[in-house]
């Protein structure tokens, strides 16, 4: 067989054998083994205490992991951690990943994966196709998956505040209703950074939930008020700026519209709407776009767009569309919208 055969063998063989390879990197985050590691290199007897597993099992494990070199074992038998693993330790460290892999190695997301073809061949979420319902409502009954979404979910959120401050988009006074903002997170980091303004935080009694005590502990808190809701149903009114933050992109077309249009209800003539997303280039985008593309499709049915598209869904909903560009915040092709009611 010569290289150029190897080569595209290769790519099969790593692709088809990805999933058991997942299996174990997030088995490994589960079981703690990053930290457990985190204070130096450790026998496999004593990791295994540590740890409270079968030794044998844990060994197994190891030395699949070493050999996709995501750990390092020293000559005298010893595992330790390396730059792969350390990316697996706590999220509050500079350049973890550990959200990430927990997010993307859920079991809801496991499920939307697995129904990837009935997405495919309907253009339907295959999530709500395997188990009849949304993903937000399946998160209700699992309160430990449901804390690592809206975690993931923040995180990616508060990449949106230094591009949304640099752009002049924000009120310096005055009150922002941040619909579907999750745990708070991005609310919170530009309240903290605008002193004059007010917030209102408006979600599913899930995320609610998870907010209060970010709320509390924050300097902001005081200045933010947490209002329970379905945007679906209703927006709060009385704000001034409307923002929708990595929300849209959840949902298909139609979908989008209907919570454009309750926005808009709330809106008083003056108030702005801002969406914040993820803005697809006209062209191609490489892997990763394309992948978020696909995992709302198979997630909420929903999908990533272009600013074009964002503008024609704001002028479908009864919107003039003010302002469309990029802030260049996150790695990704982040943009904003702004609108006002027609």
């Amino acid at each position: 067989m010569t290289d150029l055969q190897v080569g595209p063998a290769e790519v099969i063989r790593n692709l088809v054998h990805g999933r058991w390879k997942s299996q174990a990197l997030i088995v490994a985050v589960r079981l703690g083994i990053p930290e457990a590691l985190a204070g130096g290199a450790l026998a496999l007897a004593s990791l295994a205490r540590d740890l409270q597993v079968n030794e044998d099992a844990l060994g197994r494990l190891m030395r699949l992991l070493v050999a996709m070199e995501v750990f390092d074992v020293e000559p005298a038998g010893r595992f330790a951690n390396n730059e792969a693993s350390r990316c697996l330790l706590a999220s509050d460290q500079p350049f973890s990943l550990r959200l990430d892999a927990l997010h993307t190695l859920s079991p809801s997301m496991s499920i939307a994966w697995d129904n990837l073809e009935y997405s495919v061949r309907h253009g339907t979420s295959g999530f709500a196709h395997a188990t009849g319902m949304s993903v937000f409502e399946y998160l209700q009954d699992r309160p430990e998956e449901a804390d690592v979404v809206y975690e993931f979910q923040a995180e990616a959120s508060r990449w949106n505040v230094g591009g949304l401050l640099a752009a002049g988009v924000l009120p310096e006074a005055g009150m922002i209703v941040d619909v579907g903002g999750g745990n708070g997170s991005t609310l919170v980091a530009i309240l903290e950074s605008q002193p004059e303004l007010r917030g209102v935080l408006y979600d599913l009694p899930l995320a609610i939930d998870r907010a209060r005590k970010r709320i509390a502990d924050s300097a902001a808190g005081a200045r933010i008020e947490l209002v329970e809701g379905n945007f679906f149903r209703s927006v709060p009114a009385g704000g001034d700026l409307y923002m929708l933050s990595h929300v849209l992109h959840d949902w298909p077309d139609d979908r989008a519209v209907e919570v454009l249009q309750h926005t808009a209800a709330a809106m008083t003539p003056g108030a702005t709407l801002l969406v914040t997303e993820i803005m697809k280039p006209e062209h191609d985008s490489g892997w990763l776009l394309a992948y978020l593309d696909l995992l709302m499709l198979v997630g909420l049915g929903g999908r990533e767009r272009t600013a074009t598209e964002y503008e024609e869904l704001l002028r479908t909903a009864g919107f003039t569309v003010t302002d469309s560009r990029n802030v260049g915040q996150g790695g990704f092709g982040l943009g904003l919208v702004t609108g006002r009611l027609s």
